[in-house]
């Protein structure tokens, strides 16, 4: 498994004994396929150094520079959760 929610799948389909069938119908792949949204989309770097006041090494020299994390998940359908409907 490559990510938890792979190793949750599996685990959920071998706990529960579930067998899933193959498509046979072209068609409901295609609309399987058609509804995948999305996809990883990211800027990596291995290594990188903050440079800002609130840093213990900050070298005013330098240009600031802040490291961010995002995690942006569940960006359509969490917002509308919060509303009625």
């Amino acid at each position: 498994m490559l990510t938890s929610p792979g190793l949750a799948w599996q685990a959920a389909l071998k706990m529960t004994d579930v067998k899933l069938d193959l498509f046979t119908d072209i068609n409901m792949h295609l609309f399987i396929e058609k509804g995948i949204r999305g996809g990883v989309s990211m800027i990596s770097h291995r290594h990188s150094e903050a440079n800002h006041p609130q840093c213990p090494n900050y070298d005013s020299s330098k240009a600031n520079k802040y490291i961010t994390y995002l995690d942006e998940n569940n960006l359509l359908v969490g917002p509308c959760l919060n509303h009625c409907l």
